[in-house]
């Protein structure tokens, strides 16, 4: 906690993530009587061209981006939280399979480890994005103009592994910015003023958010959402509330809402969800969860145009 600069997290905080060797399985052996051919190559359009993502937000993008063109599979389930992610058997070969895989660095060891041996074509968000725009918070999907950036960068992928269709790719990514442009624009007008820019979250996954809204995270945890926080951090982030006036203290859709519960019981406010889009959200929708966001950050915040 502390007042960290918008954008920033609490220094020293890193994931704590121990490092598993990804499992790989031999191949089975081919039947000559049954297949023509064996082939480790990835798919291709004619067999169904397939794209492996490791967060639903990077699903979102790529199913924007390849349209009907490709089959996008997620690797983080409903409801699993992606900073604890293990990958089985069958997922690794999915990924060794697809013709691209799209993931974000730093967020799963078990993912960085099947991108570097396994995928035949990736896109990682970090490298897409530059050092430049990149800070210590793998969740860089919530600045949609990034997003938008990562979905130029899938297209041009796309196009390498699928030039048939590069035309259609080209045609969706800027479609995907414009609709990326949209959900900023409405951002930046509805927290142009606020009674305060600080706020309170239960770990440091809103660095991108506050850089691009100039807001001010101050964050109990850092990276590692499955930390306990230390007494001081608690009343860091009581003195942060109290300094400032807030009344809402924000939770996680993932994750326990016990360290809100804690500093709001005790600074008598409320808690609401900042929901920092990890797990797969389908069912509802990038662009909705965003507007929800916006939403309780207006009210807690009490932003207006």
């Amino acid at each position: 906690a502390g007042n960290t600069p918008a954008g920033n997290t609490p220094a020293g905080n890193t994931h704590r993530r121990s490092h598993r060797a990804i499992g790989l399985v031999a191949a089975a052996a081919c039947v000559p009587a049954l297949l023509s051919a064996c082939s480790n190559s990835p798919s291709t359009p004619a067999d169904g061209l397939q794209i492996v993502t490791s967060v639903y937000p990077l699903q979102f993008a790529a199913e924007a981006i390849a349209g009907s063109y490709a089959h996008v599979t997620n690797l983080t389930p409903a409801g699993a939280e992606p900073h604890d992610l293990e990958l089985s058997v069958q997922q690794v070969q999915a990924i060794s399979d697809a013709a691209l895989m799209v993931y974000v660095s730093g967020l799963a060891q078990a993912v960085d480890d099947a991108a570097n041996q396994e995928a035949h074509a990736r896109v990682n968000a970090r490298d897409a994005l530059g050092s430049s725009a990149i800070i210590n918070d793998p969740h860089f999907w919530l600045d949609p103009i990034l997003l938008a950036e990562v979905g130029d960068a899938i297209a041009g992928q796309l196009s390498k592994v699928d030039p048939a269709h590069a035309k259609a790719y080209a045609t969706n990514a800027r479609t995907f910015t414009s609709s990326m442009a949209a959900v900023d624009r409405t951002w930046l007008r509805s927290t142009k003023v606020c009674a305060t820019r600080e706020f309170v979250a239960s770990h440091a996954s809103f660095g991108y958010l506050a850089r691009r809204y100039h807001l001010n995270q101050h964050a109990v945890l850092g990276l590692s959402p499955d930390a306990e926080p230390t007494p001081s951090q608690l009343q860091s982030a009581i003195d942060v509330v109290r300094r400032n006036k807030l009344t809402t203290v924000f939770s996680e859709r993932l994750l326990d809402s016990k360290i809100a519960s804690t500093i709001a019981k005790e600074t008598g406010t409320k808690v609401a969800v900042l929901d920092p889009i990890e797990g797969d959200a389908s069912s509802v929708g990038y662009t909705m969860l965003m507007q929800e966001n916006l939403a309780a950050l207006v009210a807690g915040n009490r932003c207006h145009p």
